[in-house]
């Protein structure tokens, strides 16, 4: 089975540089710019189903790339494939909020935050700051991504190509489960591309993270 996982286009909350897991805002002119690029890219990848996080913005970005690839059969919704719930923090901006969790870990920076810690330590460390601690810790993220890739063997014949839509936190922790070698601080992408293959032996990262609107 060949997986094409991809990132909805830019939404309102991203161009404001904002936290955006469960909140939900549409995309923003270039963020449907950026899906038919994505599309037009994809329509000659052979892929027969799409499958979309149950959140608007990726159902938007789903639509636009269905069209582009003339698939008729209607999305398959996987709320397993959600982003991460940022509780406390939703909508809030990034720059406020990282600075404010790397210190609660005792970092002065960022980047000595991600260069320290694993990433199941960063997410804790959100949930951990959340003073609700309404924000997903690791494994309960995790639990339901693992459960959305099971669904997908489960559902669709093993040699499917697919398509689903979703979000960057999803994609970054997909990849590293397959290969931890990957780069955790590396920002994924507005309608960027990973793809993985699974067999019923090994699960494989093919490439992460590719964009096609340059």
């Amino acid at each position: 089975m060949e997986i094409y996982f991809v990132r909805h286009g830019e939404t309102y909350l991203n161009k404001y540089d904002r936290m955006q897991g469960w909140a939900d805002t549409p995309l923003t002119h270039q963020g449907r710019i950026s899906a038919e690029k994505c599309g037009a890219y994809l329509a000659s990848k052979g892929i027969s189903q799409i499958v979309s996080s149950d959140l608007g913005r990726t159902i938007e970005t789903s639509k636009i790339i269905r069209t582009q690839l003339n698939i008729t059969k209607e999305l398959y919704l996987m709320p397993e494939f959600r982003e991460t719930f940022f509780g406390y923090f939703e909508g809030e901006l990034n720059q406020n909020v990282w600075p404010k969790v790397a210190k609660s870990k005792g970092f002065e920076t960022v980047n000595e935050f991600y260069a320290n810690l694993k990433i199941n330590e960063v997410m804790n460390a959100f949930h951990e700051a959340d003073p609700q601690k309404d924000a997903e810790d690791y494994e309960t993220f995790i639990t339901r991504i693992k459960a959305g890739l099971e669904k997908l063997e489960n559902t669709f014949s093993s040699d499917s190509k697919i398509l689903v839509v979703t979000h960057g936190n999803t994609i970054r922790n997909l990849a590293y489960l397959i290969d931890p070698q990957i780069d955790c601080a590396e920002v994924v992408l507005n309608a960027a591309i990973t793809k993985i293959a699974l067999t019923k032996h090994e699960k494989k990262l093919l490439f992460y993270n590719q964009s096609v609107n340059l």
